[in-house]
């Protein structure tokens, strides 16, 4: 049989008993001894049908099938993926070990101790040595750098042994009013000893500062003037800090031309802060003061104006005798406008 371009030609082989049973594969099909049996069309497109089915079932091996198909639809079915080289082999990655990702270490704590040299001190105050303070002792490689925390005895002093050489910082504070501001620093050798003594200094000064509330101040407009008392104070790490200083009892002074509305004296609230309700009786700039036992303040507030013109104007008419309208009505630029 000649093939027909562009269409499927099959040939069909009933196989005899003594062949036995011919399966899908080519050189079964292709088996020399099998007798052929020429179909009709409507036949052979039944048939066709059927070996389709049975060719892709291997169970099913009663009638055998041949195709050729012509260039056309072989060039439609090739394969188009990337084939894999011959020998090639998917490697079995089961039992594969993950290493972590690499980032970046963290740096090891600069060590003090684990030598043979000594770095020893005496902590002095405003009334000579200091007893019970915490002393930090740090040791410095290139920027890097490690402390450790000492306490200083009934005579103010500290020592640190078995130290590494190297170079030291050391400062001290004692709660809640005692810090060093100043640190002495130095160089050990291996075996040596070396002597840091740091002076600590009182912070507990009070500041009370005085400023209006409002940028303008105007006659007939209320303002606000507002205190913040701070106090001085040593945190746990050393630091000066200034803290707000509640329960103080501040009084507001002022000078002719502002009257104080609100209740005076103030006290702080949490924070520190007090404030007062003040109103112009007067054109011009004027000051206010305010004073505590550790502390005093006073400035001068921003010019007090005039008041900025009405914006609406009144009409009164008479309607009868006896009836009088009033109507306002909001000049242009006025609120709403």
């Amino acid at each position: 049989m000649t093939p027909i371009p562009g269409r499927i030609v099959a040939s069909f082989y009933t196989p005899d008993a003594e062949s036995g049973p011919v399966g899908c594969d080519k050189d079964s099909m292709d088996h020399p001894h099998l007798p052929v049996r020429r179909l009709g069309a409507t036949t052979l497109l039944v048939l066709a049908a059927m070996v389709i089915g049975a060719c892709t079932n291997t169970s099913s091996r009663a009638l055998v099938g041949t195709t050729t198909t012509t260039p056309e639809v072989a060039a439609a079915d090739a394969p188009t993926g990337i084939q894999p080289p011959p020998g090639w082999k998917l490697p079995d990655t089961r039992n594969a070990v993950l290493l972590a990702a690499p980032s970046k270490a963290k740096a090891d704590p600069i060590p003090i101790v684990g030598g043979t040299s000594t770095v020893k001190g005496v902590v002095t105050g405003p009334d000579g040595p200091v007893a019970g303070a915490t002393v930090r002792v740090e040791r410095f490689v290139g920027t890097a750098s490690g402390s450790v925390q000492v306490a200083t005895d009934s005579s103010g002093r500290f020592v640190v042994k078995s130290a590494l050489g190297g170079r030291y910082r050391v400062r001290a504070w004692l709660q809640p009013d005692l810090a060093t501001l100043v640190s002495p620093t130095g160089f050990v050798a291996a075996g040596d000893s070396l002597d840091l003594s740091p002076n600590v200094e009182r912070h507990n000064a009070v500041s009370l500062q005085l400023a209006a509330v409002e940028a303008t101040l105007a006659m007939g407009t209320p303002g606000q003037v507002r205190a913040l008392l701070t106090r001085e104070t040593v945190d746990s790490n050393g630091i000066v800090q200034a803290g707000g200083v509640a329960g103080s009892v501040i009084t507001l002074v002022a000078v002719d031309g502002l009257r104080v509305s609100s209740p005076n004296p103030a006290t702080t609230d949490a924070t520190g802060s007090a404030i007062w309700v003040i109103e112009c009786t007067a054109v011009g700039a004027h000051g206010v003061s305010a004073a505590v036992p550790e502390a005093s303040a006073s400035t001068t507030l921003p010019p007090c104006g005039v008041a900025g013109p009405s914006t609406s104007t009144t009409t009164t008419s008479t309607t009868a005798p006896g009836n009088t309208t009033t109507t306002t009505t909001p000049r242009p630029g006025g609120p709403g406008q």
